[in-house]
C-alpha cells in the first residue's frame, strides 16, 4: 500500500481523537474510536490505492462541519462528582394577620407594617 496524505491525515486525526478520549477519562470511547478510525484509515488507504483519492478529499472536508454540528446541538453531559444537591426552598413567609383592633388605623398607634401601610419609617 502506497501512503497518501489523505490517509494519513485520517489516521493522524483517529489517533487524536483516541487520545482525547484517554485524557479526558472517557474510557467508554476509547476501544469504538479505535476500531471505527482503524477501519476508516483502512478504507481512506484502499480508495487512494484504488485512485480515489478525491473522496478522501471530501469525506475529510465533512468532518469539520460534523464537529461543529455535534458541538454546537448536542447535550452537554456536565456530571459533577463535588455537586450538592439543591437546597430546599425556604418555607412560605405566613401572611400578617391583623386583628381586629388594629383596623382603627389613625386611631391606634402606628406601627410598621399596618394593614393602612402607614410607617413612621417613611
Amino acid at each position: 500500500m502506497a501512503l497518501c496524505p489523505s490517509a494519513i491525515l485520517m489516521s493522524a486525526l483517529s489517533l487524536t481523537i483516541v487520545l482525547i478520549d484517554i485524557y479526558n477519562g472517557k474510557h467508554s470511547y476509547i476501544l469504538i474510536h479505535s476500531v471505527l478510525g482503524t477501519i476508516l484509515s483502512f478504507l481512506f488507504f484502499v480508495l487512494c490505492n484504488y485512485g480515489f483519492e478525491t473522496i478522501n478529499w471530501i469525506a475529510i472536508g465533512f468532518i469539520p462541519g460534523y464537529i461543529l454540528f455535534t458541538w454546537l446541538f448536542s447535550e452537554k453531559e456536565e456530571a459533577c462528582d463535588t455537586c450538592e444537591e439543591p437546597k430546599p426552598l425556604p418555607k412560605p413567609i405566613k401572611p400578617l394577620v391583623i386583628s381586629e383592633k388594629q383596623l382603627n388605623c389613625p386611631a391606634n398607634p402606628i406601627q410598621l407594617e399596618t394593614e393602612c401601610g402607614i410607617s413612621r419609617f417613611t
